[in-house]
Order: structure tokens, then C-alpha cells, then sequence
């Protein structure tokens, strides 16, 4: 919505050319009270926005999920835009994670996505990346949770970089991460 400088980008949200690649335009950004929701309607399930919702106008993006409650009851939600080679989504809402959950599992079963984290979608605040350098595989697993991730499992095995075991999962503290790495 801003540039490098935190100006807002003329034309409208999402700027620049990104209203192309989501093929939509926000035509309003409505900010919630503190404990006030909306419904919404997606993946044939009832979920629930809070903190904002956009209200979209669709120039070619195909609704995923509308609205259900509010003044914006009936309009797209969620969206999905072929783009080039490939698709691009927008979440026009902030939520309490479950339907980003739910959401991104249905998207990786979708298009067959295979994770460094098996059970990714049972974990939500667990994330991994990888880098790769030369034949040397580098996997970084990052807790952002408050609470333990116990035995999550890996896709293969890896040298935990800090107590040099082999390992096929890990535990990661609250807020904890990991270093791993292996021979490609």
C-alpha cells in the first residue's frame, strides 16, 4: 500500500501493478472495533474477520469466499487470479488464523505442494525455508508461537547444526529456531 518511503502508491490498493497481477481493486478498507467480527463463507465453511476487511472490486479475479454479514455481505472476500503462469490469491480480511490455516492446507493439497514439513498444516506458526548452496541443503525451521512444537517432523534427514545429530524432526521452544543442513 506504501512505497519505500511509506507514501501511499496513487490509484488506489493494491498499488502499482499488483491490481493486475490480483486482478481486483480495494474499493474500501473498513477497520473493525476491537472485538467486533464479520462473517464470511469459504472453503464451505463459516469463518469469522476481525480487525479490517477490504471491500473488493473484482476486475477478472475469481470470488473464493464472500462476505457474510456488514454492509459488504455477498462481496468477494477472497480471491483467486490467473496471472502469467500462475495464480495468484488475496485474503481481503485479517483473521484469527484459521482460516489462513485451513485456507493454505486446501491450497497445498490443491496444487500438490510437497513441504519440508510434512504435517505443515497441523502446525500453524511453524515455518521452514530452505537455502542451497553448491551440493549443501540449508533448512531453517522457525517456531513463532508462544508455546512448544514438539517432533516436527523433517522430509528426510538433516544434521542439526548446533548439536551436529542426524535428525528427522525437531522440538522448537516457543519462539525457537533451528538450523539444519544436509548433502544434496
Amino acid at each position: 500500500m506504501t512505497d519505500e518511503n511509506d507514501l501511499c502508491h496513487l490509484g488506489g490498493f493494491p498499488g502499482n501493478a499488483l491490481k493486475e497481477v490480483f486482478g481486483l481493486r480495494n474499493e474500501e478498507t473498513d477497520i473493525l472495533y476491537p472485538n467486533e467480527t464479520v462473517k464470511l463463507h469459504c472453503l464451505g465453511k463459516d469463518y469469522v474477520a476481525k480487525g479490517f476487511c477490504e471491500r473488493l472490486c473484482p476486475s477478472g479475479a475469481k470470488a473464493l469466499g464472500v462476505y457474510g454479514s456488514e454492509f459488504y455481505a455477498g462481496t468477494a472476500c477472497v480471491t483467486e487470479n490467473r496471472y502469467g503462469k500462475g495464480k495468484a490469491y488475496y485474503q481481503a480480511f485479517n483473521d484469527d488464523g484459521v482460516f489462513r490455516r485451513d485456507f493454505l492446507a486446501a491450497l497445498i493439497r490443491q496444487e500438490k505442494i510437497a513441504s519440508v514439513l510434512p504435517d505443515a498444516a497441523d502446525r500453524p506458526g511453524v515455518t521452514a525455508h530452505k537455502r542451497v548452496d553448491g551440493k549443501t541443503e540449508y533448512l531453517f525451521v522457525e517456531n513463532y508461537t508462544d508455546t512448544v512444537a514438539d517432533k516436527v517432523r523433517l522430509d528426510g534427514q538433516y544434521t542439526d547444526m548446533e548439536s551436529g545429530k542426524t535428525v528427522d524432526s525437531v522440538t522448537l521452544e516457543a519462539f525457537g529456531v533451528r538450523a539444519l543442513k544436509r548433502t544434496v
